[in-house]
C-alpha cells in the first residue's frame, strides 16, 4: 500500500509549478489546483506513527535485548541481519533500489507490507528460536492489519524467501565465540577490569555486512605514553570522569550517564523517530533501517578488532597504577598516580580501551541518518540508562560529538581515542550508503 509523504508533496507542487514540464503552470487556476493539492495531501497524510518497519525494528531491538542484555553488538547484528532481509523483500516487490543481498522470485501483485512483516519474523524467529510465541503472537498481529487477498498472502512468500536465505548468508559469518589468551602483562597493556572472560574478543572476526574488512579504514595506534597528547587526555580524564570529580558540571554528568544505554538501542529510537516525523514511507523505511544497522554493525566490528589488536590499557589502570614502583610506571613526568581514583561509571567495560565502541558506532550512526534527513535534523530523545530524561539536539552529529564528551566524562575513555573513533565511524556511514541500496537509474 503507497503512502503519501511529504517528498511525494514536495516533488508534485515542484511539477505543477515548473514551467518547463507544464507550460500552463502560470495560470491562477493552475496554482489554486497546487494548493489543493497540498492541503489534501497533507489532510490524508498518515500521523506520525510507526509503519510495519518500524513497528519491527522495535519488535527486533526489544527480542535482541531480552537475549543479549546490555550487549549492542549483539543487537546490531540481529537488527543488521532482519533490516537486510527487509530492505531486499520491501525492494524486490517495486525495484528502486540495487539488490543488497537477496533476489527473491516475485509473484504479483504482492504486498511490501507483508513482505516485510514476514522477512522481519522469518529472521527473528530463526535467530531467538526461544522467543516464538511472542513473536508468532506480533507477527499475526502485524499481518491482522493487511488486507487479505492474493497481494497479501504474495508478499508473505516473498518475504520468507529473503529472511531463509539471509540467516543461511550470515550463518557462518564469524560471530560464535572462540578461545582468546591474554596477552602477557606489561606497561600500557590492558588487564581484565572484571572477573570474567574478555568480553567479545572474537567479533573484530565477524564478517561486515558493507566493508571489505575489518582493516578497510587505516587506523592510527594510540598515543605514546611518553607524549603530550597522552599525558593531556589521562589528566582530563583523572579530572572530569572521577566519581569525585569536583571541575565536572551536572550537565555534564547527565550527558555521561544518558549515553550508557547501547548505541544501538539509542540510535534505532532516534531513527524511528525520525522516521515517524518526517512520515518517511516502508520502502524508504526499509533503506534507512537497513543501512542504518549495517553501519553500526561494521562500527562495532572494526572496533573490535582494534581493540584487542592493540590491547591499551583502561584509564583505571593508567591512573591508579602509575606509582613508580611499579612495571606500570609510565615515564612520563606530566602524569601523577592515584591509587584511590575511581571512574564515574563504577563497571569499567570488560574490553581494551583503544577504539571506543559507543564514539565509533555513534558516528557511523549519525552519518547514515545525516546523509538521509540532512544535517540540521533537530530532534529530542530519550535513553534506557537515565529515565525521565530528555535531552535534545541540532543534529545527529550534534549527538555524536556529545558521546565522545560522555565517554571521557564516564571516566572509561581518553579523549583521543573517542575522537579517532568517531572519525572511523563517519568513515563508515558513508562508505554503506555510498554503495549499498543505491538507487536505480531513472527510479
Amino acid at each position: 500500500m503507497s503512502r503519501i509523504t511529504l517528498p511525494k508533496i514536495r516533488k508534485e507542487i515542484r511539477i505543477m509549478f515548473t514551467e518547463k514540464e507544464h507550460p500552463l503552470c502560470n495560470r491562477p487556476r493552475r496554482a489554486l489546483a497546487a494548493i489543493t493539492f497540498a492541503v489534501l495531501c497533507l489532510a490524508a497524510a498518515r500521523p506520525a506513527a510507526a509503519d510495519v518497519v518500524t513497528d519491527w525494528n522495535a519488535i527486533a531491538l526489544t527480542t535482541v535485548q531480552a537475549a543479549f542484555p546490555g550487549t549492542p553488538q549483539q543487537h546490531s547484528r540481529a537488527a543488521a541481519i532482519m533490516h537486510a532481509a527487509v530492505f531486499d523483500a520491501v525492494n524486490a516487490i517495486e525495484p528502486r533500489y540495487t539488490v543488497y543481498a537477496v533476489s527473491p522470485p516475485v509473484t504479483q501483485p504482492a504486498s511490501q507490507e507483508a513482505a516485510a512483516v514476514a522477512a522481519g519474523y522469518g529472521v527473528l524467529v530463526r535467530l531467538f528460536p526461544s522467543r516464538k510465541p511472542s513473536l508468532d503472537a506480533q507477527y499475526a498481529a502485524s499481518l491482522a492489519l493487511i488486507p487479505d487477498g492474493d497481494a497479501k498472502q504474495n508478499g508473505i512468500a516473498v518475504g520468507e524467501f529473503v529472511a531463509a536465505e539471509m540467516v543461511a548468508l550470515r550463518s557462518a559469518d564469524g560471530s560464535a565465540p572462540v578461545p582468546y589468551s591474554l596477552p602477557p602483562p606489561g606497561l600500557g597493556i590492558w588487564r581484565p577490569t572484571a572477573p570474567a572472560p574478555p568480553a567479545l574478543s572474537w567479533w573484530g572476526g565477524i564478517t561486515p555486512f558493507v566493508l571489505e574488512s575489518a582493516t578497510q579504514f587505516q587506523v592510527p595506534p594510540p598515543p605514546e605514553l611518553m607524549s603530550a597528547e597522552y599525558a593531556a587526555d589521562v589528566n582530563e580524564v583523572k579530572l572530569y570522569g572521577g566519581t569525585t570529580s569536583a571541575l565536572r558540571t551536572p550537565d555534564q554528568s547527565e550527558l555521561a550517564r544518558f549515553w550508557v544505554e547501547g548505541g544501538s538501542l539509542s540510535w534505532n529510537r532516534i531513527a524511528r523517530a525520525m522516521a515517524a516525523e518526517q512520515q518517511t514511507g516502508v520502502q524508504e523505511n526499509a533503506r534507512i533501517f537497513a543501512l542504518l544497522n549495517m553501519a553500526l554493525s561494521d562500527g562495532y566490528v572494526v572496533v573490535f578488532e582494534t581493540k584487542y589488536r592493540f590491547n591499551f590499557w583502561r584509564p583505571i589502570h593508567a591512573i591508579r597504577e602509575n606509582d613508580g614502583t611499579t612495571q606500570y610506571d609510565d615515564g612520563n613526568p606530566e602524569t601523577v598516580p592515584d591509587p584511590t581514583w575511581t571512574p564515574l561509571l563504577a563497571s569499567t567495560p570488560n574490553h581494551p580501551e583503544y577504539l571506543s565502541a559507543h564514539s565509533g558506532s555513534s558516528s557511523a550512526a549519525a552519518e547514515v541518518l545525516t546523509q538521509f534527513f540532512g544535517p540540521n535534523a533537530g530532534f529530542s530523545t530519550t535513553s534506557g540508562s537515565l529515565p525521565g530524561v530528555v535531552r535534545s539536539y541540532a543534529s545527529f552529529w550534534d549527538a555524536a560529538r556529545e558521546v565522545v564528551d560522555a565517554r571521557v566524562f564516564a571516566g572509561i575513555h581518553f579523549r583521543r581515542t573517542c575522537v579517532v573513533s568517531n572519525e572511523i565511524g563517519r568513515k563508515i556511514g558513508k562508505f554503506a550508503v555510498k554503495n549499498y541500496m543505491r538507487p536505480i537509474p531513472g527510479n
